[in-house]
């Protein structure tokens, strides 16, 4: 049984295998088996918790994912991002509130959003409760080779160019408002 590094939240610890393709969670004070569930797909990297969501995520290097409850185990949304890019990292954005408003997302999970690699250049953003797209942010870049950074109102990220150079690239939001 080939495995990744696990995930420690708590008293827990989330354990995901390869050649199974199953997500362990186990209970590190009386080290008994919590649940474990089928995965849908071959993953390659240690379960991601989202913390203000209460979820699982498994994941793949080339965009799969599949979410489940931390809690019980069930398995609540699935979703391909189609990565085509070398970074293959995920992270946990906090959008503000303007954001929050303009995506929907309610204050209750304080505006935190989940940002994937997908196609070439770009990085999507999901709503991790309603695994959701939400927005996609192009780079106008080949390839993405560092995890973006973001504020309420820019993100950026360094990437290749069609010459296959290094390029910095800020992406800023239109903040323009009409006044009459």
């Amino acid at each position: 049984m080939k495995h990744y590094s696990v995930s420690f939240v708590g008293d827990h610890i989330f354990f995901a295998t390869i050649d199974e393709s199953e997500l362990f969670k186990f209970n590190s004070a009386t080290l008994e088996v919590e649940w474990h569930h089928p995965i849908r797909f071959k993953t390659e990297k240690a379960p991601y918790y989202v913390d203000h969501h209460n979820l699982v995520l498994a994941l793949s290097n080339s965009g799969y994912v599949q979410a489940f409850d931390a809690k019980n185990g069930d398995s609540e949304w699935r979703y391909n991002f189609r990565n085509q890019n070398t970074l293959d990292e995920s992270l946990m954005v906090r959008l503000g509130s303007k954001s929050i408003q303009k995506f929907e997302l309610g204050w209750r999970y304080k505006g935190y959003v989940l940002a994937m690699p997908c196609r070439s250049g770009q990085i999507c953003l999901m709503d991790p409760q309603k695994g959701q797209l939400i927005s996609t942010l192009n780079f106008h870049l080949n390839d993405i080779v560092s995890t973006p950074q973001f504020n309420d109102s820019w993100a950026w990220a360094i990437g290749k160019d069609e010459t296959d150079g290094l390029k910095l690239v800020k992406i800023i939001e239109r903040t323009d408002t009409k006044t009459e």
